[in-house]
C-alpha cells in the first residue's frame, strides 16, 4: 500500500484517535506518522490547530528518514508560499523536489 493510499485510510477514520496514535507511533520515528503529524498541524486536522511551523518540522523529519512525500510536500510550501508565515525559498523548494527526484529515480532502478 503507498503512502497516499495510507493516509486516505488514516484520515477516514477518528481524527482524534488517529492523531494520538501517529504521536505514539512518531516517538519510535515511524516515518508515515511523521508525515501524517505533519499533515495534521499543516491543515489543523480534527482537534489540532493550524501550526505551519510544528508542521514543518514533522515533514522535515520525515523526508530526513526517506519519506518522499514529505519532501515533495516541503517543495511545495517552499516554491509556492503556501501559507502566508511561510516566505518563499526557491533554493530550499528546489533541493526538497531533488530529494524527491533522487528518490523516485533510485526506486525506479531497484526495480
Amino acid at each position: 500500500m503507498n503512502i497516499l493510499k495510507m493516509t486516505k485510510k488514516a484520515l477516514s477514520g477518528n481524527m482524534e484517535e488517529t492523531y494520538f496514535t501517529a504521536l505514539a507511533n512518531a516517538e519510535k520515528d515511524c516515518i508515515f506518522s511523521l508525515y501524517l503529524l505533519g499533515l495534521f498541524y499543516f491543515y489543523g486536522y480534527g482537534i489540532i490547530k493550524c501550526n505551519e511551523f510544528i508542521a514543518i518540522d514533522y515533514f522535515k523529519k520525515a523526508s530526513e528518514k526517506g519519506c518522499i512525500e514529505s519532501a515533495y510536500f516541503l517543495g511545495n510550501i517552499y516554491a509556492n508560499s503556501i501559507k502566508s508565515c511561510i516566505k518563499q525559498d526557491l533554493y530550499r523548494a528546489k533541493n526538497y523536489y531533488n530529494i524527491k527526484k533522487l528518490a523516485r529515480n533510485l526506486q525506479n532502478y531497484i526495480l
